[in-house]
């Protein structure tokens, strides 16, 4: 287990001196418990600036240290809160100025006014595009305990979030609150250190799920994420529209994420079907394209894939568990051609 470390002399790297510089560095770097720095969470615009001047400096120093951790706002703050004119002018400075080598934000969905915020996949939207446009993995925080103005997620809705976020290409899963507090009850653990109900559910998750999962996920590149079979479109998202590989979704509401091979050698397609709610079995057929030869089902328990649909097959049912999501890896027979001089 590696941990990212707040430590106040890391913060005023730049200005403290030599000798204080050195005893940091002294003391966490090259630990092989020590996973980088963290910063700042949920800075204003304006720290921006002195923020990638510390970056810069720790990378400086002639020490391997990690990473220089920073959580930005989600895209209902306030714009007091993130000092700019618009979320997006936030993000977009934030991107420019502090160049961050991860894109952490953090986004509660579940208020006690409602299904699920209703900004949540807009926020996610932005979110995935700039993390692509930048080249860097984004991670995100789940809501994992209720508080004021928020209801406290059961087990399906916290793998609800586990699933929309790899939809979207998350690469990095947080939890918020680890350690409950007196305005933050019934966590993931309890103020005197007790597990609660929500830290089997993560743990299930995360070993069932999210574990095996995300290391088939982790190296791709995310390509598309599409909203099928919804009423009414949520804000942000996009509607589903077939191609060569995933033809045709129908039935309940999913969000499908695409994945690529980033080298780009070749044109197998890895597909998440997100059941797109939290409370109801998703039941789904879905009919792969014209470029797809065969479609394995990933199998987490065994951590292989395992052949679900040939070109003979009739279109495939696909039932998701409230919350769930199902990894498909879909082969063609085409040949890559060669690239244009």
């Amino acid at each position: 287990m590696t941990a990212l470390v707040q430590d106040g002399r890391a913060d005023q790297f730049p200005t403290i001196a030599p000798d204080q510089q050195a005893a940091l560095l002294s003391d966490f770097a090259g630990h092989p418990g020590f996973a980088g720095f963290y910063l700042y969470d949920e800075p204003k615009a304006p720290l921006f600036a002195n923020l990638a001047t510390v970056k810069t400096a720790l990378a400086n120093s002639g020490t391997d240290v990690g990473l220089s951790y920073v959580n930005i706002f989600p895209n209902y703050a306030s714009a007091t809160q993130i000092g700019a004119p618009s979320y997006q002018a936030y993000l977009d400075d934030y991107m420019a100025t502090f160049q961050p080598p991860m894109l952490s934000f953090d986004f509660y969905p579940y208020p006690d006014w409602a299904d699920v915020h209703p900004d949540y996949f807009t926020n996610w939207a932005a979110i995935r595009a700039a993390g692509l446009a930048a080249d860097v993995p984004t991670w995100v925080f789940v809501q994992a305990v209720g508080w004021s103005g928020r209801r406290r997620p059961d087990a399906d809705e916290l793998r609800w979030q586990m699933s929309i976020s790899l939809a979207y290409g998350a690469k990095g899963i947080q939890y918020y609150r680890y350690w409950s507090r007196p305005e933050f009850p019934n966590a993931l653990i309890t103020e005197d250190g007790t597990r609660t109900d929500l830290y089997d559910a993560a743990t299930e998750i995360n070993n069932a799920f999210v574990q095996p999962v995300g290391r088939e996920l982790l190296p791709l590149r995310s390509e598309s994420v599409l909203h099928a079979n919804y009423a009414t479109l949520p804000a942000g998202a996009v509607a589903f529209t077939g191609d060569n590989y995933v033809a045709q979704v129908s039935g309940s509401p999913a969000v499908i994420g695409t994945f690529v091979n980033p080298s780009g050698q070749s044109q197998t397609r890895w597909a998440l079907v997100a059941n797109g709610d939290h409370a109801s079995t998703a039941n789904l057929t879905v009919d792969f394209g014209p470029s797809v030869c065969n479609a394995a089902e990933f199998n987490p328990a065994y951590r292989r894939y395992e052949s679900v649909w040939n070109t003979q097959s009739a279109p495939l049912a696909v039932t998701v568990a409230p919350g769930a999501a199902r990894l498909y890896r879909l082969q063609t027979n085409q040949r890559r051609l060669p690239a244009r001089p």
